[in-house]
């Protein structure tokens, strides 16, 4: 209610710097608008970016499809995932991205790039996609055929806390860390 949302929602949470690739979303956004796609786009966090994606998001007549709430609270994140129909993190560099662990677990299927340890989180085509680093027209293109095709976002929805339940679960930590000690002990 808080953001009026439509039928679909994406989400990105994180810091305002060029290395989380904000830019590139925002851009694909502006497609979508262009497309006439109905969605909404919350846009969490903060940094020094922030002026510049106000500036575009005004400029660019996208105020009511593009909230910028500030920081949410950790309380109020998993809400937020739980909500969204799909998470957006098209970083430039990542590691790992525990936001998408986070937005699996709550069973919400992500698009992230094809990068470091990204891939080893989101199964491209079974529990969202991969696009490559820098490209608004790629994100666009994947988000637009999901706004299209909601099935494939409940697909994506159900195979996305499964992925997580499979490699995060204390049951399965355990046993990879029993196995490991079997290994060693031998």
């Amino acid at each position: 209610e808080r953001y009026q949302l439509t039928d679909f929602t994406i989400l990105f949470v994180g810091r305002f710097v060029e290395l989380k690739g904000i830019r590139y979303l925002i851009e694909a956004l502006k497609l979508l608008s262009d497309d006439k796609l109905e969605f909404k786009a919350i846009i969490a966090g903060d940094g020094p970016l922030k002026k510049e994606l106000n500036s575009f998001v005004d400029q660019n007549k996208l105020t009511a499809s593009i909230i910028f709430p500030g920081w949410v609270s950790r309380s109020d994140l998993r809400d937020h995932l739980t909500t969204a129909s799909v998470l957006v993190a098209p970083s430039l560099s990542e590691a790992q991205g525990l936001v998408f662990v986070e937005a699996l677990a709550c069973g919400t299927p992500a698009i992230g790039t094809n990068i470091g340890g990204i891939p080893d989180m989101v199964r491209n085509d079974v529990n969202g996609y991969l696009v490559a680093p820098e490209s608004p027209q790629e994100m666009y293109e994947r988000l637009k055929f999901m706004i299209e095709n909601p099935k494939t976002v409940t697909r994506f929805k159900k195979a996305a806390r499964a992925s997580v339940v499979d490699r995060f679960s204390w049951e399965s930590v355990t046993q990879k860390y029993q196995s490991l000690i079997e290994e060693v002990v031998r």
